[in-house]
């Protein structure tokens, strides 16, 4: 009887989030794979680009450039990362600002033009009726490609390095009105009279947008080196395997009421749940589809992309049909 071929090593980086976690603690695992977990941001992304590691989380618009100019890497379709987007737009106080439209002739910051986060943002503003040329864009960091440095150059987008990368110094300094961000600001307590929400009642405009669209922004997907699924070629669907269980965890942890710190977790899982979906943080390609085809199609529109990618170009095959089955359910459900 031949015995099967040794598993090649191989490493994994990902963010540590209760999603990742039964990964991180290996309480799921992959043979021979080692998951290592980094802050958002370079390690990943530059450790699978440059071959130190075989996969990691990157951010969604940053692997669709990659996949653009033709990058030895793919991806899995899952996408550890999300926000809803329309609660991390603020304006200072004094500015005037009270709804989207009121960012016309504004001055905007946004940690930088073409992260995933902002092109989602870009389309409020035009459901709102303004357009992006109607803004005055600043970005508190650079673009990661130089082609998208001179694109961005061409619209009148100003770097104004300095400050806290999200924003909030700029808006606190006086040289942003208002910024459009992907992450809460830290307002310090004796500042925050002077920063507003810009979406007012945001909870029920986030809430009628997912009713309306289905979708719940993925910010980050799972890239993976070519070379290395050839080495491995089952290793696609290892991981696809390995992030329903890791994700199963997570939806498991949420049902009981001591392991989290929101007294009133059991009502809002129940709420959305039984009102929106019982997969709140979706996986795989068919499920995603609609919300990836639209971010591909503004990345072209806004010439972030030679050309308009297509939703299957952007997973291994395999992957792509793998079928994830992990759910959240209610209390009900479970007998609660």
């Amino acid at each position: 009887m031949m015995s099967r071929p040794p598993t090649p090593p191989m490493t994994i980086a990902v963010q540590h989030t209760d999603r990742s976690a039964a990964l991180v603690n290996r309480s799921v695992s992959i043979e021979n794979v080692t998951v290592a977990a980094v802050p958002p941001g370079n390690p990943g992304v530059l450790g699978v680009y440059h071959g130190a590691l075989d996969a990691a989380e990157v951010p969604l618009a940053r692997y669709i450039s990659w996949k653009d100019h033709g990058e030895p890497v793919t991806a899995v379709p899952v996408f550890p990362d999300r926000l809803m987007l329309h609660q991390y737009i603020y304006a200072r106080a004094d500015a005037g600002i009270k709804s989207l439209t009121d960012l016309r002739g504004k001055r905007v910051v946004m940690p930088a033009y073409f992260i995933t986060a902002a092109f989602w943002h870009r389309s409020f503003l035009r459901e709102a009726g303004v357009d992006a040329k109607d803004v005055e864009w600043l970005t508190a960091s650079q673009e990661a490609e130089p082609e998208h440095t001179a694109i961005i150059e061409k619209l009148g987008v100003k770097f104004a390095p300095g400050g806290n990368r999200l924003g909030l110094d700029h808006l606190l300094d006086g040289r942003a009105d208002a910024v459009m961000t992907e992450g809460s600001l830290a307002i310090p307590t004796e500042k925050r009279n002077e920063v507003i929400r810009v979406i007012k009642d945001v909870d029920q405009v986030q809430r009628d947008w997912y009713s309306r669209t289905g979708f719940h922004p993925a910010v980050h997907v799972i890239v993976v080196r070519e070379s290395s699924l050839k080495a491995r070629p089952q290793l696609g669907e290892e991981i696809c395997r390995a992030f329903d269980q890791a994700r199963g965890h997570a939806y498991r942890q949420l049902q009981n009421d001591r392991m989290t710190s929101l007294p009133f977790i059991r009502g809002i899982v129940d709420e959305f749940t039984e009102h929106f979906s019982d997969d709140p943080w979706s996986y795989g390609a068919e499920r995603n589809r609609a919300e990836l085809d639209t971010l591909l199609g503004y990345a072209h529109d806004e010439s972030y992309t030679s050309r308009r990618l297509r939703v299957d170009e952007l997973f291994e095959p395999a992957s792509a049909k793998y079928e994830f089955t992990s759910r959240m359910v209610t209390a009900g459900a479970i007998g609660g």
